[in-house]
């Protein structure tokens, strides 16, 4: 597991992406046949930040936003929850917050982003304080945030910081294809933070991402490379069958899912992350962290919304209590 240094008082500090999300009013309908939306927060730096402080933790979130009636619905809506906002500027300039339009459906739940000069992307190293870094035990970084400059050059120069403050780098492959020019681009700069990271994160879909880059024949291969370069763990969220814990060590941990009755099926990896991380974070055993971070997704796909229905410590508590032990689909 990542040894934290916990002299430092902020436990994560996530990096990137905060957007509105629109939530489709019907469930099980197309967006073009909705009569509504009602309004939220997203993007996964923002849920996981969100769900790490309702888990009792201490989060910070690293973004910029427009200085406009959305960015400031996003900063106050953090607040409410804890998160600490004293780095997420407050664009003055011509940038977007983005917005996300999606659907609410069990299956396939269509998402519709709007990025264009997004604010987060404009995120430069000069403006933030460093000081957060160095304050921080871990820092967890958003693919997406690589897609373009000068976001990208930032989160290099954070992960620079990080490394020399002896903060741990956690990273979250988040990739999606919309953000980006080119799939080549993306696994190029992914693999390079991915070989910078303590513990990467992905799907299968991500983890291709990287193989493709790497040409690797499997995905053991892929993991071991990552090992070689320094990482000490990798983690596979593999959907209805489950996750992976896999560790430098040699080490594998399997966690299934717990069965509920799915709603929609995003914000999971985001609510996965934030109770392993936590849970890490106060020394739990890998596979006590995976079961936390099985139980926090279900709750979520289970609900409307991603930020908002990230669950309490008590709630994930209560949930295996009745939900005794997982199975898989």
């Amino acid at each position: 597991m990542l040894n934290f240094d916990h002299t430092k008082p902020i436990d994560f500090t996530c990096i990137g992406r905060a957007n509105v999300d629109l939530y489709a009013l019907e469930e099980e309908t197309a967006l073009e046949n909705v009569s509504g939306f009602q309004k939220s927060v997203g993007g996964s730096p923002a849920n996981i930040a969100v769900g790490i402080s309702r888990l009792g933790g201490v989060s910070s979130l690293i973004t910029k936003v427009k200085n406009d009636p959305l960015g400031r619905y996003v900063v106050g809506f953090l607040n409410r929850e804890g998160v600490n906002t004293s780095n997420i500027i407050m664009d003055e300039g011509d940038t977007l917050t983005s917005i996300a339009f999606v659907e609410v459906c069990k299956g396939n739940s269509e998402v519709v982003f709007y990025r264009e000069n997004a604010s987060d992307i404009q995120l430069e190293f000069e403006e933030l304080d460093q000081q957060l870094i160095s304050n921080s035990k871990g820092i967890i970084v958003s693919g997406t945030s690589l897609s373009n400059k000068p976001s990208s050059t930032t989160i290099c120069q954070v992960i620079d910081k990080a490394k020399s403050v002896n903060t741990r780098v956690i990273f979250d492959i988040d990739y999606r294809s919309s953000v980006w020019d080119t799939e080549s681009e993306a696994s190029k700069n992914c693999w390079h933070i991915a070989c910078e990271s303590d513990m990467v994160i992905g799907n299968k879909e991500e983890f291709e991402l990287l193989k493709s880059y790497q040409e690797t024949e499997n995905f053991m291969s892929l993991f071991n490379q990552l090992f070689n370069y320094g990482v000490n763990i990798v983690i596979f969220k593999d959907a209805e069958n489950g996750s992976r814990l896999y560790s430098a060590d040699g080490g594998q941990i399997n966690q299934s899912i717990f069965q509920v009755n799915m709603v929609k099926p995003y914000g999971s990896g985001d609510a996965f992350l934030a109770a392993i991380c936590f849970a890490m974070n106060k020394g739990e055993n890998p596979q006590e962290c995976l079961r936390l971070g099985a139980a926090s997704a279900a709750i979520v796909v289970s609900k409307r919304g991603c930020a908002i229905a990230m669950p309490a410590l008590s709630e994930i508590k209560k949930f295996m209590k009745e939900y005794n032990h997982a199975k898989a689909y």
